[in-house]
Parts: structure tokens; C-alpha cells; sequence
């Protein structure tokens, strides 16, 4: 009787699969699934790296092992340990420190040579996961591209720098390990995105918030060099990415001595031993823009002179960065995610902003007040908002822009301010996030109304087409301007989409000193 039901269950597991897409990558075969439609391919949890665990924590990533036989490529792994709250927030689902894997979304009937779109996931690098439910890349793959969505390490996992750590290093730095992650994963697709349909020869690298952050570092990173041919920077620039390795009380080194002071251990040996979940809970770590709150951490990409050969923003300012197709852009209430919506998040009085303006802005306050005018005590609240929208979001964004436009790369910029129906309830406004699932098509049908859809439609039509060609022209859609420092055009995505010009420009002129002298960038 036994043998029987085994039989029949080896004939159900073999029916199963036939039919199920199967691919050689450089490592072995994985078999995959479609999506509901079947129309598109999936493929779920493929390994781009060696697990990095055990004496490979706190290395460069490793290669891949082959394996025999067919690997099942219909789950999605684990992601990187992070903050339980912030994890079960955004059903990241299981989490182990094993987590270097990938995602595909091809096209069934994929002739060669597709467009390839690799997607960086946000989370102020402490939290995410590229298998979130809102980064489905089925929509996009239907538009004649193959999408690859990503893992890597986050956190004290992925950026913490030691002086041992530096030592034991060939090149002598340490930190930078998330972003390494993020460069293996574009050298897996370029190995072995031919065998999806995909073309490696044109790769776009896309991100939101510290996805995008990451993407910024990726222009300017040496190693990623040839590995993408296309960027998208969304609601991120690498503005705050000035923290050197070593050299004074603020550098990564210091802090991963902090970090071992903090866990009460002596030595690598010992830090590798710690258990990742108790790791990561001994390291609370801020996910702010503005920077880490007290008795925290904040980890991300370091100034080691390997990876990051100086701070983004000085390198693009020097045209040291990869000469490829940027979009970027932001959205209209950026910081009320971090700071709250209408009825809070900000002084409710105009003596109070004035207070809270002279705090983070010194002398220069005169100059900041002049391009955030506030004529009411009820405005108070409403006008300092906009002010941490614009200094954290707007207005490096521009600079950003601008830096890249006048080296003589194509620049194309937007706005994003639709405030669909679903969310209007919040008060939150077109606030950080929002326009992700516009991107990716994931708005279902409970969030958004005809509108919503519409601008999903247009804006998947400009990403995958801005992939395909460089450009987001296309000739169904309303011309998208090329941006110039001379004329500052934008494109506006919101209730209706049409064509702008001096985006906040009296709000960003206000603040780009500020963010000139952070980034150690010469005055205009």
C-alpha cells in the first residue's frame, strides 16, 4: 500500500512540473511558474551568491556553488534579518541571514534580447525585501521586458565597517558589503539573463528611497561599471553618503567598534559567532533621512576610496560617474511619512517653526524663511513639512539632476503627486512610497479608480520605454522634457500628467547651499 501512494505521489510530482518554464543559469537548472495569466514566466529565489554566513559574514560575496540536478525556483527566499517590527510592517516574511537571491519575470513568449530592469528595494538599508507583494514584476514584464528584483544585506549584516574587518581585506576597507551584494547581483544578470530572454547588454538598474540611494552610488561605484546601461532613481539621492571609512570620531570604522563595544565582544571571532536576530536586535538603527536618532545607528554605504572612491555627489560633480540615461524624480509630500499628515508632524505656530528652522539651520535661517514664507499660525505646521520635503528629497534631487545634466548625461525629471482615493484618508498626501505600485501596476483594484490606473498605464509604459531606449518618448504619451539646468523641465504624474518647469524653484534655491556645504560642493 505504501509503495503505491509513493508512486502515485512520484507521478503527481512529475505531472506537476511538466509544462513548469525551466532555465540553465551558469550554476544548474531552475524550474520556475507562470503568473495567473500565464503570460509571464516567474522564477523565484535564485541564488546569485554563496550564502553569507558563518566565517563569509562581513565578506565580499562569494560565488555561487553548481548544483545537480533541476533547483525549484517557485518560492521566494529568505529576506536579510532586520528589525522585527519593521519586518512584520511589511511582510517581509521569513528572514535569514542566508538571503543573496533574486527574482525573474519573463515574458512566455520572449524572443532574445529583452530589455532588462533590476530592481534595488528601499528601507533606509535596514529593512525590505525584494519579494514584497507591491513590487510584482509581472505588469512590467507584459510590457516586453524582463524584470529582476533583488536582495542584500541590510543593516550591521551589510555595512558595518571594523578596523579587523579592514585588515583581514585585500583591499584594505571594509562596509560596503550591501552594496557589493547589489554589483554581484548585476553580474549574475549579465552571466546569465540571455538564458530568460533578456538582453545583458541593456540592463536598467531602478530603485526607490534607499533603493534609489543605492542606485546613485551604483553611477559612481568603479566596479559596477558595464554592468547597466540604464538608471532610475526614485524619491532617493546619495546626498547623505559622505561618512568616511576612518579617520575621525564619525567614521564607520568608529561605529563597528561602537557596535562591538555595544554587544560586549572582543574580536572578529566573536562577532561572527553572534546569532544574526540577536545581532541585528543588539543594533537599533534609524531609518530617517535626516539621520540616526539618539542611542542609534545608521548604517549605509561608506566613503572607502575601493567601492565609493569619494562622496556621490563630489563625483558627479567632477562627471566621475557612469555616462548613462537617468530618470528621477520625487513626490510631492515626501517627508510626511516620516513626520506625519495634516493634523501633525510640525510646529503649530509661526514662532514655533520659526524656533525649530533656527535649531536645524543657524544663521542661516533669514535665507530659508524667505523661500518658505509662512503667513498664518495655522500654516506652520503645513510649511515646515514642505521645507523637509524639499531639503531632504526636492532639492538634491535637482542638484543631482543638474550635476549630471551639465557633464552631458540625458536627464529626465518628475514629480509624482497623485493622491489616490485609498490614501486620501491619511492625510499623508502623495507621500514617500506612493508611487511605487503606480510603477509597478500593483494598485489592485480596492486602492486607486479609473484615474489611478490611467496614470499606472502611462507611467509603466515611460519606465519600460525609458528602458528600451534610453528616453521615456513615446508617442502615445505626452512628451516627457529632457531636463537642462537652463530651462529646469520636469514632468508632473499626477491627476492629469503635463509638462512643468522650475520645480519649487524659489523652496530649492533656498536650501542648495546648505546641501552644497554637506556634500563639500563648491557655491554656485
Amino acid at each position: 500500500m505504501q509503495r503505491g501512494f509513493l508512486a502515485l505521489a512520484l507521478v503527481v510530482m512529475a505531472n506537476t512540473a511538466i509544462g513548469l518554464p525551466t532555465v540553465r543559469t551558469a550554476n544548474g537548472r531552475v524550474r520556475g511558474t507562470t503568473a495567473d495569466a500565464g503570460d509571464v514566466q516567474v522564477f523565484r529565489g535564485i541564488p546569485y551568491a554563496a550564502p553569507p554566513v558563518g566565517a563569509r559574514r562581513w565578506l565580499p560575496p562569494q560565488p555561487v556553488k553548481d548544483w545537480p540536478g533541476v533547483r525549484d525556483a517557485t518560492a521566494f527566499a529568505p529576506a536579510c534579518p532586520q528589525p522585527k517590527r519593521a519586518g512584520q510592517l511589511l511582510k517581509v516574511g521569513h528572514t535569514d541571514e542566508d538571503c543573496l537571491y533574486l527574482n525573474v519575470w519573463a515574458p512566455k513568449r520572449s524572443r532574445s534580447k529583452r530589455p532588462v530592469m533590476v530592481w534595488v528595494h528601499g528601507g533606509g538599508m535596514i529593512v525590505g525585501a525584494g519579494s514584497l507583494k507591491v513590487y510584482d514584476g509581472a505588469a512590467l514584464a507584459r510590457q516586453g521586458v524582463v524584470v529582476v528584483t533583488i536582495n542584500y544585506r541590510l543593516g550591521v549584516l551589510g555595512f558595518m565597517a571594523h578596523p579587523e574587518l579592514s585588515a583581514e581585506s585585500r583591499d584594505g576597507v571594509s562596509g560596503n558589503y550591501g552594496l557589493l551584494d547589489q554589483i554581484a547581483a548585476l553580474r549574475w544578470v549579465r552571466e546569465n539573463i540571455a538564458a530568460f530572454g533578456g538582453d545583458p547588454a541593456n540592463v536598467t538598474v531602478f530603485g526607490e528611497s534607499a533603493g534609489a540611494v543605492s542606485v546613485g552610488c551604483l553611477l559612481v561605484a568603479p566596479a559596477a561599471k558595464g554592468l547597466f546601461h540604464r538608471a532610475i532613481l526614485q524619491s532617493g539621492i546619495p546626498v547623505g553618503i559622505t561618512r568616511p571609512l576612518r579617520g575621525k570620531a564619525g567614521s564607520g570604522e568608529t561605529q563597528g567598534e561602537t557596535v562591538a563595544q555595544r554587544l560586549k565582544v572582543k574580536g572578529l571571532r566573536q562577532l561572527r559567532a553572534i546569532p544574526a536576530e540577536q545581532l541585528v536586535a543588539g543594533c537599533p538603527a534609524s531609518i530617517a533621512p535626516e539621520g540616526p536618532r539618539k542611542n542609534t545607528f545608521k548604517f549605509g554605504p561608506l566613503v572607502d576610496g575601493v567601492v565609493l572612491p569619494d562622496a556621490p555627489m563630489r563625483l558627479a560633480a567632477r562627471g566621475a560617474f557612469l555616462r548613462v540615461p537617468i530618470l528621477l524624480g520625487t513626490n510631492r509630500d515626501e517627508m510626511t511619512f516620516f513626520l506625519g499628515g495634516s493634523k501633525n508632524g510640525g510646529p503649530r505656530r509661526k514662532v514655533g517653526l520659526r524656533l525649530l528652522v533656527r535649531a536645524i539651520y543657524k544663521d542661516r535661517t533669514p535665507a530659508i524663511l524667505a523661500g518658505f514664507p509662512c503667513p498664518r499660525d495655522e500654516d506652520a505646521s503645513a510649511v515646515f513639512r514642505e521645507l523637509m520635503t524639499v531639503a531632504a528629497f526636492t532639492a538634491p534631487c535637482r542638484l543631482f539632476a543638474r550635476l549630471c545634466a551639465d557633464k552631458g548625461a540625458k536627464v529626465y525629471l518628475y514629480q509624482f503627486s497623485r493622491v489616490a482615493p485609498g490614501s486620501a484618508r491619511s492625510a499623508l498626501g502623495a507621500t514617500h512610497g506612493n508611487e511605487i505600485p503606480y510603477v509597478f501596476g500593483t494598485l489592485g483594484t480596492r486602492f486607486g479608480n479609473a484615474t489611478d490606473h490611467r496614470l499606472s498605464s502611462a507611467m509603466i509604459r515611460y519606465w519600460t520605454f525609458f528602458a528600451r531606449a534610453g528616453s521615456p518618448l513615446r508617442n502615445d504619451l505626452l512628451i516627457w522634457p529632457r531636463y537642462e539646468t537652463r530651462t529646469d523641465r520636469h514632468l508632473e504624474l499626477g491627476d492629469t500628467i503635463r509638462a512643468g518647469k522650475n520645480l519649487r524653484q524659489a523652496q530649492c534655491d533656498a536650501v542648495e547651499p546648505v546641501i552644497r556645504e554637506k556634500c563639500g560642493l563648491p557655491r554656485r
